[in-house]
């Protein structure tokens, strides 16, 4: 096939087709794992914010420069970063389904958490800059303490204790 000067052959179809593919793939990875982390948040009932919300008078997402017909067609995941999430009706007893939430900057627990749960997951989100405890999370003292420790750059916050605690 010839188009001008220039020639075209199939080897050349196939290896702007592998570089389209590669540039695509990491995208719709990342969507993928955050819609992964999204549905676990929402089988603990908890209930996640997104960069962009949802206008419930429009019925759409407000993601500037994106169709909203192409949100609908490919998914939110792929164009909207899940920031903040809440737990507030099922005890939670892990944290690591969380970190496919890359984007994930504040966590709110408003429910009771398993005596003995590992906070380290935690440490895995980069962007996260606030995670709060209200009085019903019933965090003790000593997990307090180390999940300060673990997270020097993150504003931890309990309703039951002061910095100084």
């Amino acid at each position: 096939m010839k188009f001008g000067t220039k020639r075209f052959s199939i080897r050349t179809l196939l290896i702007a087709t592998f570089i389209v593919c590669v540039v695509l793939a990491m995208p719709v990875s990342k969507a993928l794992k955050q819609k992964r982390g999204r549905k676990w948040v929402e089988s603990q009932r908890g209930h996640v914010s997104f960069e962009f919300e949802y206008d419930y008078k429009n019925g759409k997402y407000t993601i500037p420069n994106v169709p909203n017909s192409l949100v609908q067609l490919l998914g939110v995941d792929l164009f909207n970063s899940v920031t903040g999430v809440i737990f507030d009706c099922d005890p939670i007893v892990d944290f690591e389904p969380v970190t496919d939430l890359r984007a994930l900057r504040s966590i709110f627990v408003n429910i009771e958490m398993a005596e003995d749960i590992d906070f380290s997951p935690l440490a895995d989100l980069g962007e996260l800059k606030e995670v709060h405890f209200s009085a019903h999370s019933l965090i003790t003292r000593q997990q307090f303490k180390s999940l300060k420790t673990l997270l020097p750059h993150v504003n931890v916050t309990a309703e039951m204790y002061t910095d100084k605690s």
